[in-house]
């Protein structure tokens, strides 16, 4: 991020420091926000907040019957892709 480009967090209103060490993460949307901030907001929103974007979900996922939800402790073999699901890999790499 460019200097001229650090802009606000749309979730907490609190400037983005370029130098927050790993504390900024983007989406797929190209939308950045604090990596707390858009965690916590993902635990209860399926989409981005500034443009309601879902194309993180999991293409696997998105087939699924709608109103389909995957609960903690159901019977899917792959516990991993609960947590993918949950918390996406794209959160876990600073930009």
């Amino acid at each position: 991020m460019a200097e001229e480009e650090i802009e606000d967090c749309a979730i907490c209103l609190i400037r983005m420091q370029n130098d927050a060490g790993g504390g900024i993460a983007q989406l797929p949307c190209s939308h950045v926000f604090h990596a707390e901030c858009v965690g916590k907001w993902l635990l209860g929103h399926p989409t981005c907040p500034t443009c309601r974007s879902a194309s993180w979900v999991e293409a696997d996922r998105a087939a699924e019957e709608p109103g389909d939800v995957m609960q903690p402790g159901s019977n899917d073999d792959d516990d991993d892709t609960m947590l993918l699901y949950m918390f996406p890999h794209w959160l876990l790499y600073p930009i």
